[in-house]
């Protein structure tokens, strides 16, 4: 069965929502040290709020920040 077929399964019965926020609590608990760290290292930085990075960062903060930043020298290079 395809990721897209089980998708569509639970959002059927309506557990879609409820699995997707119980894997979004979890991955926020499992990076909350390191995130903590982060902010505490890197105070002048404003991240967007957890939510809009979890899917595509796993919600780590440093990730978010530097793989973005160096995918963006990356592309001004190729420029």
């Amino acid at each position: 069965m395809k990721k897209g077929q089980i998708s569509n399964k639970l959002r059927k019965i309506g557990l879609l929502y409820p699995l997707d926020m119980l894997r979004y609590r979890f991955m926020q608990y499992h990076n909350l040290k390191d995130n903590q760290k982060f902010k505490v290292e890197n105070a002048n930085i404003v991240l967007p709020p957890d939510y809009f990075m979890y899917e595509s960062f796993q919600m780590n903060y440093q990730k978010y920040y530097f793989g973005g930043r160096e995918t963006a020298e990356w592309i001004l290079k190729k420029q």
